[in-house]
Parts: C-alpha cells; structure tokens; sequence
C-alpha cells in the first residue's frame, strides 16, 4: 500500500519531534530526571511536554534554543537537506 505524502510543514515538526524525543531518551537513559530534562532545553516539565505533543507551538526562539542545545543548526532540527 503506497504511503500517505506529508506535507513540509509536518515534515519539519515531526523531524523537531523526533530530535526533541530523541534528546530525552538519551539524557534519561544516563540518569538524568525528566526536570534536568525539559530545564536544558529551556523549558518547564509541563512546556516540555506540551511541545512535544504539539511541536507546531514552537516558536523561533524556542527553535533556536533547541538546537543550540542538542548542537545542531536549526535547518537539521527541521529536517531540511534529508
């Protein structure tokens, strides 16, 4: 059965998504809490989750944030050039 397309626009927040959740896995895999967490990102716990359930939320600086975080530009965060 061939695939739905998605448009860029979802493209690009489910690409922040999946770095944002990747992110997470990553830092509680190594013990950090769910706080460290979201306050690294720059987020509260509640905002953290709110972002990822619904990234299209995100604002610019919240973008930059993100990426200067996991150290990647912001077209990568996006998922641009894949």
């Amino acid at each position: 059965m061939p695939r739905l397309s998605v448009d860029k626009q979802t493209a690009m927040h489910q690409c922040v998504r999946r770095h944002i959740l990747g992110y997470k896995a990553e830092r509680l895999a190594d013990g950090c809490d769910i706080g460290t967490v979201s306050h690294a990102l720059g987020f509260t716990i509640s905002t953290l989750r709110n972002r990822i359930n619904d990234p299209q939320k995100i604002t610019i600086e919240e973008l930059g944030r993100i990426a200067n975080t996991l150290n990647i530009s912001v077209s990568t965060l996006l998922g641009e050039g894949r």
